[in-house]
């Protein structure tokens, strides 16, 4: 059971239903993420609703990825419904054979104002290089992790 006082630690926004975020299907731009399901979520102790949506685009200004680059991205939703995101550290991929194999890929920073409904690993492989909003998500040689989120996860995650 969550210890609802401290909430706080988590900037008081969060989201009480899965938001089931999907790389897009037949019909949907896919350098975009859809969002399958309305989103009951809660700005600063008010609740919202999210409607579907089938073409989510990454915020502008994102660094791109080069080639054996990963790093998280997480979408936003604000108080008035709009959809944004943030970047996370990049971290090279070469750089995990000195160290074991793994290596801990950094969460984007906790944004005021606004409740996480998901993250997004995207990982480049071999000659791949991912350009937000012009490389497809679903691409050759680019991976992604998507996790529906309710508040930014304080485990952090590995390569």
């Amino acid at each position: 059971m969550a210890d609802l006082n401290r909430i706080g630690d988590r900037g008081s926004n969060f989201v009480l239903t899965k938001t089931q975020i999907a790389v897009p299907g037949t019909g949907c731009v896919t350098t975009d993420l859809v969002i399958n399901n309305k989103v009951d979520y809660v700005i600063d102790g008010v609740f919202n609703q999210l409607a579907p949506s089938n073409n989510v685009a990454f915020s502008s200004g994102h660094t791109s990825l080069a080639v054996n680059q990963e790093c998280f991205f997480a979408i936003w939703v604000s108080a008035n419904n709009v959809i944004s995101t943030t970047q996370g550290k990049i971290v090279n991929v070469v750089d995990l054979s000195t160290s074991g194999g793994k290596t801990v890929v950094p969460f984007p920073d906790v944004i005021s104002g606004a409740a996480l409904i998901g993250l997004v690993k995207i990982k480049t492989q071999g000659a791949a290089t991912f350009i937000p909003n012009s490389t497809a998500l679903n691409a050759t040689n680019v991976v992604n992790n998507i996790l529906n989120c309710t508040a930014m996860p304080t485990v952090p995650h590995l390569s």
